[in-house]
């Protein structure tokens, strides 16, 4: 009897040592298993729709579409349960509904997301590149459901948890915030890639090249924001309103054959935001940071 008992704790020591040795080997690359896990998961998704004929015309593509944008928020809570505990799971999702303590930055951050789409736009409707007459005030409308739509089902806070809540606290513990930053910048365009090549979505017309001159900067924006802020409520709103306001215009733009322009365009705004933020905060650590001038004692 006390043989059986003696491999029975044997093997159950042996289990628990080998679950440790792999939880320490997780703590140990977070970075990586959570590109492999994001990856791993969102493009099993994407991937089987990159040789279809027509992916809008497929069985089950919206669903696909929809629980593939989940792989990065998959990912982060998945590593933070296993490294860090449920508490810490919580504490992040704590963040998403810290609402108002974070009005200024979601303020910022919806007017810097309108400016970088607008500009572009009014740039091509002055050149007469494109045309705003088909648009109303009930077409417009349809962007606010657009918005929760896009917050809640096509990535905008699944993204910002993983990219932000998750990888960019593990990069920034040794890297600058900028370097961090292209860091995610350059995988988040990969993780967006097989969307650019759904045969029929508008995406299927812009250039690869430039996405990720697009995630570099935005994933520039978006750490100035939260490292800012402290808090994910901000990157989340200017990712929700880019991309709600990017998907309302793009098929205008490419009803007239200058959707590539104005890709280029709203990047181009996007780099320039980057480039006046890292003039000013600095690339370590990106953070704003106000002080007003105390007035000399008399």
């Amino acid at each position: 009897m006390g043989k059986y008992k003696y491999i029975s704790n044997w093997h159950y020591q042996t289990k628990e040592s080998i679950v440790l040795t792999k939880l320490a080997w997780i703590s140990k690359y977070p970075s990586i298993w959570y590109l492999v896990i994001s990856f791993a998961f969102s493009w099993a998704l994407f991937l089987p729709y990159v040789y279809v004929e027509n992916a809008l015309e497929s069985d089950f593509f919206l669903i696909a579409r929809i629980l593939s944008s989940f792989g990065p928020a998959l990912a982060a809570v998945v590593l933070i349960r296993l490294t860090e505990g449920k508490n810490a799971v919580k504490k992040l999702f704590r963040d998403i509904l810290s609402i108002s303590s974070n009005q200024k930055w979601m303020a910022v951050a919806a007017g810097l997301a309108f400016l970088a789409v607008l500009i572009p736009l009014a740039v091509l409707v002055y050149m007469h590149e494109i045309s705003l007459a088909s648009v109303t005030a009930r077409n417009l409308l349809i962007l606010i459901p657009n918005f929760v739509l896009s917050l809640l089902l096509f990535g905008s806070i699944t993204d910002e948890i993983g990219w932000r809540g998750f990888l960019l606290a593990k990069l920034q513990q040794n890297h600058t915030a900028v370097s961090a930053s292209v860091i995610i910048g350059l995988f988040w365009g990969l993780w967006q890639l097989p969307t650019y090549y759904f045969s029929g979505l508008v995406e299927s017309n812009l250039s690869p090249i430039w996405l990720f001159i697009e995630s570099v900067a935005l994933s520039i924006i978006l750490t100035w924001i939260y490292n800012s802020s402290k808090s994910l409520v901000g990157s989340i709103v200017f990712n929700g309103v880019y991309r709600t306001l990017t998907q309302f215009f793009l098929p205008l733009s490419e009803a007239t054959g200058n959707i590539v322009a104005f890709q280029q365009l709203y990047t181009g705004v996007l780099v320039n935001i980057a480039l006046i933020v890292l003039l000013f905060c600095g690339g370590k650590k990106l953070v704003f940071s106000f002080q007003p001038r105390k007035s000399e004692e008399r």
